[in-house]
Protein backbone atom coordinates (compact mmCIF):
# COMPACT_ATOMS: atom_id res chain seq x y z
CA UNK A 1 0.00 0.00 0.00
CA UNK A 2 3.00 2.11 0.74
CA UNK A 3 4.24 2.11 -2.58
CA UNK A 4 0.51 2.54 -4.19
CA UNK A 5 0.28 6.15 -2.16
CA UNK A 6 3.98 6.72 -3.14
CA UNK A 7 3.26 6.67 -6.97
CA UNK A 8 0.86 8.91 -6.46
CA UNK A 9 2.83 11.11 -4.38
CA UNK A 10 1.41 10.74 -1.36
CA UNK A 11 4.50 10.16 1.59
CA UNK A 12 4.36 7.40 3.53
CA UNK A 13 5.89 4.95 5.88
CA UNK A 14 5.51 1.46 7.39
CA UNK A 15 5.87 1.24 10.96
CA UNK A 16 7.52 -1.31 12.98
CA UNK A 17 9.44 -2.39 9.27
CA UNK A 18 12.70 -2.58 11.12
CA UNK A 19 11.02 -5.13 13.31
CA UNK A 20 9.75 -7.04 10.04
CA UNK A 21 12.99 -6.93 8.85
CA UNK A 22 14.26 -9.00 10.92
CA UNK A 23 11.41 -11.09 12.65
CA UNK A 24 7.86 -11.18 10.81
CA UNK A 25 6.78 -14.04 13.71
CA UNK A 26 6.80 -10.69 16.12
CA UNK A 27 4.37 -8.69 13.73
CA UNK A 28 1.67 -10.89 14.89
CA UNK A 29 2.20 -9.93 18.31
CA UNK A 30 3.19 -6.30 18.04
CA UNK A 31 -0.23 -6.18 15.89
CA UNK A 32 1.18 -5.95 12.24
CA UNK A 33 1.92 -3.97 9.96
CA UNK A 34 1.35 0.19 9.99
CA UNK A 35 1.28 2.33 7.37
CA UNK A 36 0.99 6.07 8.64
CA UNK A 37 0.22 8.90 6.36
CA UNK A 38 0.21 12.66 6.75
CA UNK A 39 -2.55 13.96 8.59
CA UNK A 40 -2.96 16.85 5.35
CA UNK A 41 -3.23 13.41 2.76
CA UNK A 42 -5.03 11.04 4.77
CA UNK A 43 -8.64 11.90 2.69
CA UNK A 44 -6.54 11.26 -1.02
CA UNK A 45 -4.89 8.19 0.74
CA UNK A 46 -7.80 6.63 1.48
CA UNK A 47 -9.52 7.84 -2.36
CA UNK A 48 -6.35 6.14 -3.72
CA UNK A 49 -6.95 2.65 -1.50
CA UNK A 50 -10.63 2.79 -2.12
CA UNK A 51 -10.13 3.08 -5.27
CA UNK A 52 -7.42 0.15 -6.13
CA UNK A 53 -9.20 -1.70 -3.56
CA UNK A 54 -11.95 -1.22 -6.02
CA UNK A 55 -9.91 -2.16 -9.03
CA UNK A 56 -8.59 -5.27 -7.32
CA UNK A 57 -12.43 -7.40 -7.18
CA UNK A 58 -12.31 -10.10 -9.15
CA UNK A 59 -9.06 -11.04 -8.55
CA UNK A 60 -8.02 -14.06 -6.56
CA UNK A 61 -6.37 -13.61 -3.46
CA UNK A 62 -3.00 -15.21 -3.06
CA UNK A 63 -4.10 -18.08 -0.45
CA UNK A 64 -6.82 -18.81 -3.27
CA UNK A 65 -4.33 -19.12 -6.06
CA UNK A 66 -2.33 -21.09 -4.97
CA UNK A 67 -5.47 -23.46 -3.63
CA UNK A 68 -5.99 -23.54 -6.93
CA UNK A 69 -3.34 -25.55 -8.03
CA UNK A 70 -1.61 -26.94 -5.51
CA UNK A 71 0.82 -29.46 -6.89
CA UNK A 72 1.85 -26.91 -9.83
CA UNK A 73 2.64 -24.59 -6.60
CA UNK A 74 4.48 -27.15 -5.00
CA UNK A 75 6.90 -28.76 -7.52
CA UNK A 76 7.98 -24.87 -7.84
CA UNK A 77 8.61 -24.17 -4.34
CA UNK A 78 10.20 -27.37 -4.41
CA UNK A 79 12.40 -26.31 -7.07
CA UNK A 80 13.31 -23.07 -5.56
CA UNK A 81 14.16 -25.13 -2.10
CA UNK A 82 16.25 -27.34 -3.64
CA UNK A 83 17.82 -25.38 -6.04
CA UNK A 84 17.79 -21.66 -5.23
CA UNK A 85 16.55 -20.87 -8.78
CA UNK A 86 13.17 -19.88 -10.24
CA UNK A 87 11.35 -22.65 -12.14
CA UNK A 88 10.98 -21.07 -15.47
CA UNK A 89 7.62 -20.90 -15.22
CA UNK A 90 6.54 -19.03 -18.76
CA UNK A 91 8.24 -22.48 -20.96
CA UNK A 92 4.69 -23.39 -20.58
CA UNK A 93 3.23 -20.68 -22.87
CA UNK A 94 6.85 -21.04 -25.35
CA UNK A 95 5.32 -23.70 -27.52
CA UNK A 96 1.69 -22.59 -28.40
CA UNK A 97 0.60 -24.17 -31.65
CA UNK A 98 -0.84 -21.91 -34.53
CA UNK A 99 -3.22 -22.64 -36.76
CA UNK A 100 -2.02 -21.75 -40.33
CA UNK A 101 -3.77 -19.46 -42.27
CA UNK A 102 -5.47 -20.48 -44.94
CA UNK A 103 -5.54 -18.33 -48.43
CA UNK A 104 -8.94 -17.34 -49.27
Amino acid sequence: MASALGAYGIYSSIAPLHHAANDWLKLVALGGLEVRVLDAELQEAREILLDVELQSEGFLSESAAIRQRPLFYALVFFLFYAYGILFPMWLRHRYREVEPKTAE
